[in-house]
């Protein structure tokens, strides 16, 4: 939530969708699927018995092919706020660093183009670990003093100048972005500084009194 010159920024309700839901889900089945085949792959002969580093590797791997597999068939069922965002975010820090150890483990054994696949899902999960909750945060609506601007999901955008809008409605937390063609737009609000909120009133207030000025 924030306020800078013209522009009043509120935060959108994060609000988990079935898709986002199930991209979750499949990417810890497969985590805990490639960590399985690591040690299936992970013979005695290949750790030349099993000695302090192959208990080591085996368990690490062990832990990450149950937590992520675990995760992937309960995480429906997690209720408590902000748990799933902690869960995501230290089962990837996990994966991420699991998988570039074992990218490490690959190249030393000769695999050199399997090591770097897999160096690069490895920091690709910790870039996702780093970042979620920025990623997060990302889903917001904008309103200046000319355009709005919302991002309904991460990486994509949508901006309209005031001359392109018929009106902008705002009952409670929803709201309607309707545009000359017809068409409309819903968000819904999460929780904002109230002060914020009241600026961001006055401006829709203004904006429908004085459309496309």
């Amino acid at each position: 939530m924030k306020k800078t010159s013209d522009a009043v920024t509120l935060q959108l309700e994060k609000k988990r969708s079935r898709n986002a839901t199930t991209l979750q889900k499949i990417s810890f089945f497969a985590a805990g699927i490639i960590f399985i085949l690591n040690i299936i792959d992970f013979s005695p002969e290949t750790g030349k018995g099993l000695q302090l580093f192959s208990i080591i590797y085996l368990s690490a791997y062990i832990a990450g092919g149950a937590g992520n597999i675990a995760a992937a068939v309960f995480f429906n069922r997690i209720k408590t706020p902000g748990l799933t965002d902690i869960i995501v975010r230290w089962l990837n820090a996990l994966t991420g660093l699991l998988l570039i150890f074992d990218s490490v483990y690959k190249f030393s054994m000769g695999k050199t183009a399997l090591s770097v696949v897999v160096l690069i899902a490895g920091l690709l999960y910790l870039l996702i670990s780093f970042y979620w909750k920025a990623l997060k945060q990302r889903r917001s609506v904008t309103l200046t003093d000319n355009h709005i601007t919302f991002r309904k999901w991460q990486f994509g955008k949508k901006t309209f100048p005031f001359t392109a809008l018929s009106k902008v409605e705002l009952n409670g937390r929803q709201i309607d972005i309707i545009l000359l063609s017809g068409k409309t737009y819903s968000l819904f609000l999460g929780e904002n500084d109230g002060s914020l909120f009241e600026t961001f009133k006055q401006k829709i207030n203004k904006l429908n009194k004085n459309p496309g000025d």
